[in-house]
């Protein structure tokens, strides 16, 4: 449980931008898949008041220094579903993210990856 609680403090505050230097956000949680243990999702809290919660995929967006740089623009991240941090994101509301991100969803004990996946080549998404 340390070594998970020490991940999830390299992520958490962070600011998240754009390619353009828009800011989006700040990470406020991170989910590591349940198959893998390696990192699937940033919860970053965006808007104003930063009261919606969305789901990032992991592999759209690069950390540079002290900040979260997001392959996509803002406005598609902050379009993205609401999510909570009060609970687990459940397979369903997985596959929906990536689908809206327009990524195939694999969680599988038999899969050597778990997330959001290019459908066309297998591989994880934007950047792998």
């Amino acid at each position: 449980m340390a070594e998970m609680d020490e991940r999830l403090l390299g992520w958490v505050d962070l600011e998240v931008y754009d390619a353009e230097g828009e800011k989006i956000g700040t990470v406020v949680d991170v989910r590591y898949g349940k198959n893998t243990g390696e990192l699937v999702w940033l919860i970053v809290k965006t808007g104003l008041l930063g009261l919606k919660k969305v789901a990032v995929p992991s592999n759209m967006v690069e950390r540079q220094g002290g900040r979260v740089v997001a392959l996509v623009d803002k406005d598609r991240i902050t379009g993205a579903p609401g999510v909570s941090t009060e609970r687990i994101l459940a397979d369903d509301e997985e596959r929906g993210i990536c689908t809206y991100y327009g990524f195939d969803f694999v969680s599988s004990p038999w899969k050597p990856v778990e997330g959001c996946l290019d459908d066309d080549s297998g591989a994880a998404g934007p950047g792998a």
